[in-house]
Order: structure tokens, then C-alpha cells, then sequence
């Protein structure tokens, strides 16, 4: 399965399992081209977050749904998690997304690679911050410090902040 197909299919199920509520409304469509945003209403400014996407587009595809958005919106307000470059190499020996047939996957190190025009970068956020570890107790707190949060998680997962102001 090409990831195109994969990402269809997840937006597709999501339907299945989360509700719809008057003011939330869930689109399907492929981020890689334009014609989705036409299903949104053109407001002034949005909030735009790509949670679990990233890592499925090429810097180049991600490059041109930034500015398709800015095309579409006069502010936004830009969330993306992503792999680093680092560990794109490593999914393709262990990866939950290797069993449904995704066999490339992307990885960025610079965040401000996606900047043009007035979509900037602005900062890096924590995956896991660090109060929310410590709300935790025993072998959970000790793998969750590990794994999702500090020096470890950082060198394979990150999470940046864009702005079109």
C-alpha cells in the first residue's frame, strides 16, 4: 500500500470512531494536493494541526501544503509532529506502519526548511513535557522519561511550531 492509500484509509476510519459534533467537522482528503481546502470555509486565520502526516510526505509535498494553506488562510497558527531524519532510517527495520504495507517514510533535523514568505518557524515544543512525566509513578514514570520525553525522544521524534503572520 503507497502511503497515499494508507493515509486515505486512516482519515477514512477515523470517521468510524470519533464523533462529529456541530462546531468540529472532519474532511477526507489528500494533504499532497490542494483541492481539500476548498471544503473549508475560507476564514481569516486557522489553527492547523498534522499529527501522524509528516512523516508520510516528502519535504518538497510538505513545502506545498504550507502554502497552499497560506493561499487559503491570512494567519495560521502551524503544529507538526514529525520524524527526524534519524528516524525515518530506523522505521524501515521496526515500525507499526511496515505492517500495513508503508515502505518510505520521511525525516526532518532543520525545522526552518519549510519557511517561505511570512510562514516562519518559531519554536520546538516537548513531546512529552516534563509535568506531565512527573504526574506519573514507578516503571511508567521510568519509561515514559526514557522513551517520550528528553535527549532520547528528541533524536526521534520533534514537534515544531509554524506562524503565518
Amino acid at each position: 500500500m503507497e502511503a497515499r492509500e494508507f493515509i486515505h484509509v486512516r482519515l477514512h476510519e477515523r470517521k468510524q470512531y470519533y464523533s462529529e459534533p456541530a462546531n468540529y467537522r472532519m474532511i477526507i482528503g489528500d494533504v499532497r494536493d490542494g483541492n481539500w481546502l476548498t471544503s473549508v470555509p475560507e476564514k481569516k486565520c486557522a489553527i492547523v494541526v498534522m499529527e501522524g502526516v509528516s512523516m508520510y510526505l516528502t519535504s518538497k509535498e510538505v513545502h506545498e501544503l504550507t502554502e497552499n494553506l497560506c493561499t487559503h488562510f491570512e494567519q495560521i497558527m502551524f503544529l507538526m509532529d514529525c520524524y527526524t531524519v534519524l528516524a525515518a532510517k530506523l522505521s524501515k527495520y521496526k515500525n507499526p506502519i511496515n505492517d500495513v504495507g508503508v515502505t518510505e517514510v520521511y525525516g526532518i533535523d532543520d525545522p526552518e526548511l519549510f519557511q517561505h514568505g511570512e510562514f516562519v518557524y518559531v519554536k520546538e515544543h516537548e513531546m512529552t513535557p516534563q509535568k506531565y512525566i512527573d504526574e506519573l509513578t514507578g516503571i511508567e514514570k521510568y519509561i515514559f522519561g526514557k522513551l517520550y520525553a528528553g535527549s532520547f525522544s528528541k533524536k526521534l521524534y520533534r514537534l515544531f511550531e509554524y506562524r503565518k503572520v
